[in-house]
């Protein structure tokens, strides 16, 4: 073992070494994949558009007959419906909760029949279909829309929130009305991906700081 001034080097070096390891491993980064599943809750949308009352876990749909546009993941939709339910304008809010480090990127893909709108944190990121216009519902149902969720991502706690609405009956070029989720389908999915980096104090130190410390 050495001594004297030696240990007192060796000392300084082993500091400066360990030091060195907890600044790389501030730099680490993670990434959160997500898709669109029973993980994520399902909100009731009122009649004036807003958020409602939380319905539980959203669910696939079984009543429909959507090909997959997302491999592997299902079209979601609220609890408590069945294909004899009235779905004229129907909508629903599905929610899940993601906590980051500090944020690097973030994105998500969305096909939807006929409407979704996209939120951050109470942001409005974007929108794909309409409840208005058929065509733009018709292409919404056949490919996805990416959105960039990384201007409104922060570190900690993050909410993103997905707000679907089926369309009026004429949609259905007359088929019923009112009609019913047998004749007028409604349905999202999703999937998308977070980005971060890990913070530790040890990420705030500069090689300046700590050959002084270290000294």
């Amino acid at each position: 073992m050495p001594k004297g001034p030696q240990m007192r080097f060796y000392v300084r070096t082993l500091c400066l070494a360990l030091a060195i390891v907890a600044l790389s491993a501030g730099s680490a980064t993670g990434q959160i994949n997500f898709v669109g599943d029973g993980t994520w809750e399902a909100f009731e949308m009122n009649a004036d558009g807003s958020q409602g009352v939380d319905l539980g876990p959203a669910v696939c749909e079984t009543w429909a007959s959507y090909g997959m546009i997302v491999t592997g993941v299902c079209w979601l939709w609220k609890p408590g419906v069945d294909g004899t339910t009235l779905s004229d304008l129907q909508g629903v809010y599905l929610s899940k909760q993601f906590v980051l480090g500090a944020p690097i990127s973030g994105h998500m893909s969305v096909g939807v029949d006929d409407f979704a709108e996209v939120r951050v944190n109470g942001h409005v990121v974007g929108s794909t279909g309409s409840v208005t216009d058929l065509g733009a519902a018709q292409a919404a149902q056949a490919d996805l829309k990416s959105f960039d969720l990384f201007p409104y991502l922060v570190e900690g706690p993050n909410t993103i929130t997905v707000k679907a609405q089926n369309g009026p009956a004429w949609f259905t070029g007359g088929q019923c009305d009112p009609c019913t989720y047998n004749v007028n389908q409604a349905g999202v999915t999703f999937s998308g991906s977070l980005s971060y980096e890990g913070a530790t104090p040890a990420k705030r130190t500069t090689w300046g700081s700590l050959k002084t410390h270290y000294r």
